[in-house]
């Protein structure tokens, strides 16, 4: 005869609000650009160059709400998608275009 214990129910919260790019602005200064990102709540947040040889999403941060940093880039025109993910995987995303002489 086989018994099991069985564990109490425990209420489980589901995530179905997708986080909300609040703030998105930019400033290019010669190979470099100034991002700045502001989002509803803890994501974490990406871009992907549509320029490249072989796009990818990468990493701008990790468990974050906001984001102003400089990044390089290399010289000609950039498309690139912001996304913003949260742990449920529910997502936002941007396009910015600019230019880098």
């Amino acid at each position: 005869f086989n018994t099991t214990k069985q564990r109490p129910i425990q209420n489980i919260m589901v995530d179905t609000v997708s986080p909300e790019i609040e703030k998105l602005e930019f400033t290019v200064i010669a190979r470099r650009v100034n991002i700045i990102i502001k989002v509803s709540e803890k994501v974490n947040l990406e871009f992907l160059d549509l320029n490249t040889l072989r796009p990818r999403f990468q990493r701008l941060c990790s468990n974050c709400d906001s984001y102003n940093k400089s990044r390089s880039f290399s010289i000609g025109e950039r498309n690139l998608i912001i996304r913003a993910v949260d742990k449920a995987m529910n997502s936002d995303i941007e396009l910015i275009n600019f230019s880098v002489a």
